[in-house]
């Protein structure tokens, strides 16, 4: 994503852009084994005290830790800019 495609008023759109290509994983670069980033893995989301840690759950490998003050969320709706 190029820095001045976040700009105001365009950031929105951008970034749901790139959540639906990435959760869609169309191109082989973006698919591993298992399928599109990870598809059919499973893997233990935890929460504890203000830190989501992700780990795999047969041997507890941490596979990413951030601390919840620094998560942001983006949603993807229909396209049609309301959702």
């Amino acid at each position: 994503v190029e820095e001045e495609d976040l700009s105001p008023g365009r950031s929105s759109l951008v970034v749901s852009n790139v959540i639906q290509q990435l959760s869609h994983g169309s191109s082989s670069e973006q698919r591993d084994g298992s399928g599109a980033w990870g598809e059919n893995r499973e893997m233990m989301l935890v929460l504890k005290n203000d830190t989501l840690t992700l780990m795999d759950p047969l041997d507890h490998t941490l596979l990413h830790r951030q601390p919840i003050i620094n998560i942001r969320v983006w949603g993807v709706g229909c396209n049609n800019g309301r959702d």
